[in-house]
């Protein structure tokens, strides 16, 4: 299983998940977690997409799916291939 998913699923602050705007086609969704921050975005074109998404401040960027980390930075990269999603958790 992935237990980062399921921390950020099952977080005691309980936030519901914001719609943000659109970047390029991929549907980007944020929630407010205990520790931080879980941004989940949706590629539903059917085309590969990339590009750096900009946060508010400097984080821990984590993928939670592929279990990487980004390092300390103000942006998520994002790569993701036709009606692919990707998580990611900042702390």
């Amino acid at each position: 299983g992935n237990e980062e998913m399921l921390a950020i699923n099952q977080d005691a602050l309980c936030d519901y998940p914001k719609h943000l705007p659109d970047v390029n086609g991929v549907t980007v969704y944020s929630r407010k977690i205990m520790d931080g921050k879980a941004y989940a975005f949706f590629n539903l074109t059917d085309k590969a997409v990339s590009f750096d998404y900009e946060l508010d401040s400097v984080g821990f960027v984590f993928n939670v799916w592929e279990k990487r980390s980004q390092g300390q930075t103000n942006k998520i990269r994002i790569e993701l291939d036709p009606h692919e999603s990707a998580v990611f958790r900042i702390k």
